[in-house]
């Protein structure tokens, strides 16, 4: 057998017989013979061992390879030393830009902060104070003898468990003067523009002017130093909870009982000159028997978005939330207030009658986020909606002739409430009623001097003819489909209103602060039916897509932590990411650009907008220079920061 030391035979031939034997076979060869007896061995056999001794020629070429050897791990060695201090030059030099970042970072909060303070300080102590279109603000409250706490509020309020909570305000259950109430708190750092302040006052100031049972009431208003308090009926559960209890609609019965107690509510808010702009399930809260099948309450909340009107009066920024605010908020950027409304409505008609699901499959795809960036894209897709739509609503005549009288695209061709209101699927349960408000409102109109049959003034010391309310005199809307088909593809601009349709894709910015406008609810909805269709072979999986939520820029202690756990990815050409995984709350969804969703928000929710904070784009995505390393580009070095967390 062979070993490492040469050859072993065991043989019974004696040492020199072995090296006579090889010897004559390899004499050119020198070898090494020993022999040994085994102990145990009950022969004479001994184990003889052959080792060749390599002469100074086969020396030579061993030397050489291992000196090879030798100098090539030196030289992996040198180049791994190399690399080694490269690195450390690199981070090093990744130290000093973090420091740098960061440094920078901390200078630009503190001016922001500053400038925040002051503007809260000018918006909170001053406008709100002296200007006319706030006056509906009270005054603050003596912070040193008001009481304030998380369970009460001044002497006679006492706080209870959260309903929910806004990106603005949180809304509570409260007990006021004995009743049970819900409390909206709205934190003032969050109001930092003069618009969002001037929606908070009118909120207060058009919940005051309504009175009406299918309104929330507005009890009480305080103002202290961090927040603002609102104090208005509770009401039930939103009309949003009503559907998941109901997921494949309503009896037409009960879909009856409801609309005409949201009729009711917007009817008068219209009265008034104030129209919603944000009519949706989760702002309409109803109390139902479904034991006796009776409404036995409904309410319309959340009038952060509201304003006042007047006919024939267009208005112009952007309102409501996708699937219920009107197209020509989209495709004209100009809208009639009440019209808006009607065309809302509709909309929560539909999902009251069809449920969720069915909701989506019929209409929320023309509301995808990608079809809205497109004017004409949109146009189409209502256009192809409204005209399958009939085919969508398996109900009686009535019912889909009513509901199709909402959903008129062309917005002159749209009803009124009053014309609406007289329907035959109502059964005449709105007729006194309206009636009645005709009659008040000719009177008024009596009164004023204005014929109104033509709408001329009698009165010849009046000087020019002003225009009578045409809602007024509106015929009640019977019924008798309309040709959608036709008005969907041809939008009605009005006399004095020159759109904007020269630019063909949408503001992007308009349509975010719309799907911003979505409710966690509405939003985790629409997620959960996304990804239930997301390996269908049909339209859905590409049909509804939703806008990507922008993180908050982070505070300054978070920043510095992400500094310090931060990892370093190299991306494409060349390019240095610094990746933070510093959230074990960041979701797959959120990387996927769907977002973090919170609880459900619940039925008092807040529409009240503010400025976001600088973005975290102009804070770290600038390049920035890697003078001491060598091996990268100082112009493709891109410090990217990945967060969640919020002020």
């Amino acid at each position: 057998m062979s070993n490492l030391n040469g050859v072993s035979i065991y043989s019974h031939l004696s040492v020199d017989e072995i090296v006579n034997a090889i010897k004559s076979q390899f004499p050119d060869k020198d070898i090494q013979v020993t022999a040994a007896f085994q102990a145990e061995s009950k022969t004479d056999d001994q184990v003889i061992t052959v080792i060749p001794i390599p002469s100074a020629a086969e020396e030579k070429p061993d030397l050489e390879r291992l000196k090879s050897i030798v100098e090539s791990k030196d030289k992996e060695l040198n180049h791994c030393a190399e690399k080694e201090q490269h690195a450390v030059y690199t981070i090093q030099s990744l130290q000093k830009q973090q420091q740098a970042l960061y440094d920078e970072f901390v200078l630009l909060r503190e001016r922001y902060d500053e400038q925040k303070a002051s503007l809260l300080n000018i918006l909170w102590s001053y406008c709100s104070r002296y200007h006319p279109d706030l006056r509906q603000i009270p005054p603050v409250e003596d912070s040193e003898t008001f009481i304030e706490n998380d369970t009460q509020i001044g002497s006679d309020i006492n706080v209870g468990e959260e309903l929910g909570e806004g990106q603005f305000a949180s809304v509570k259950i409260c007990t006021y003067k004995g009743c049970e109430h819900a409390l909206k708190i709205i934190k003032k750092d969050r109001i930092t523009t003069f618009k969002t302040l001037l929606r908070v006052a009118n909120e207060i100031e058009n919940l005051q002017l309504i009175n009406s049972p299918n309104v929330v009431a507005i009890k009480h208003v305080i103002h202290t130093q961090s927040r603002l308090y609102i104090i208005t009926e509770k009401g039930g559960a939103d009309l949003f909870e009503f559907f998941d209890e109901h997921p494949s609609g309503v009896p037409e019965t009960w879909a009856n009982q409801i609309m005409i107690n949201i009729l009711k509510g917007v009817l008068f808010c219209h009265e008034q000159g104030i129209c919603h702009r944000d009519l949706k399930p989760e702002n309409i809260l109803i109390s139902f028997d479904p034991e006796r099948k009776i409404c036995t309450d409904l309410k319309l909340c959340d009038f952060g978005l509201s304003t006042k009107f007047k006919p024939k009066e267009q208005l112009s920024d952007f309102c409501g939330s996708p699937g219920f605010f009107a197209p020509e908020m989209i495709t004209k950027g100009a809208y009639y207030g009440d019209k808006v409304d009607v065309w809302s409505m509709g909309c929560i008609l539909l999902e009251l009658l069809l449920g969720h699901e069915k909701f989506c499959d019929a209409w929320m795809t023309s509301y995808d986020y990608e079809v809205l960036l497109n004017k004409a894209k949109f146009t189409q897709a209502i256009h192809e909606t409204l005209t399958d739509l009939p085919n969508v609503l398996n109900f009686s005549t009535n019912l889909k002739d009513f509901a199709l009288q909402f959903l008129q695209v062309n917005s002159s061709m749209r009803p009124s409430l009053y014309g609406i209101g007289g329907h035959q699927w109502l059964d005449g349960a709105l007729d006194e009623e309206l009636a009645n408000r005709r009659a008040s409102k000719l009177s008024l109109n009596i009164a004023a001097g204005v014929d109104s049959t033509t709408g001329a003034n009698t009165d010849p010391s009046a000087g020019p003819p002003k225009l009578v309310n045409a809602s007024a005199l509106e015929t009640p809307v019977k019924g008798g489909l309309l040709n959608f088909g036709e008005a969907a593809g041809s939008f009605y601009t009005p006399n004095g209103l020159t759109p904007n349709n020269n630019v063909s894709n949408v503001d992007t910015d308009l349509l975010k602060a719309a799907f911003n406008n979505m409710s966690d609810k509405e939003r985790k909805h629409l997620e959960e039916y996304i990804r239930h269709h997301a390996g269908d072979n049909d339209v859905h999986a590409h049909q509804l897509h939703l806008p990507p939520i922008e993180p908050a820029t982070p505070s300054i202690g978070n920043v510095k932590k992400m500094l310090q756990k931060g990892e370093f990815d190299n991306g494409a050409n060349g390019t240095v990411y610094v990746s933070r995984s510093y959230n074990s709350a960041l979701t797959p969804s959120m990387a996927a650009g769907h977002g973090n969703q919170g609880p459900n928000r619940p039925s008092h929710s807040s529409s009240v907008h503010s400025s976001p904070l600088p973005s975290s784009k102009t804070l770290f995505s600038s390049p920035v220079g890697m003078d001491s390393v060598n091996t990268v580009s100082p112009k493709s070095v891109n410090m990217k920061t990945r967060y969640a967390f919020c002020m």
